[in-house]
């Protein structure tokens, strides 16, 4: 088993770490998801699966659909912050 640990984008609130957990363990392949959305980073305890390239060609498809977007280093993310800001306040508003 091997601990891999990745960067992030799209994540705005406690539901999205939920969302990403519960998607990411149903691989047969990931034994374990820890996200932490102050940091932006998943680590991710993997069997057979080496690198954190291959990592990434098998779990981004996986988070496509909620646009989710997993990398190896830290992306520039104030205008994605933006976007994210822009979707996740009317829905706390209307919570």
């Amino acid at each position: 088993m091997k601990k891999h640990l990745l960067h992030v984008q799209g994540t705005h609130c406690s539901s999205c770490k939920i969302v990403i957990e519960e998607k990411l363990i149903e691989h047969a392949e990931i034994s374990g998801v820890k996200v932490d959305i102050h940091q932006q980073t998943i680590e991710i305890e993997a069997h057979n699966i080496e690198s954190a390239e291959q990592l990434l060609a098998i779990l981004n498809p996986i988070l496509a659909d909620q646009k989710y977007i997993l990398s190896i280093d830290k992306q520039n993310s104030s205008e994605q912050d933006f976007k994210n800001l822009s979707v996740a306040l009317p829905i706390g508003m209307a919570v």
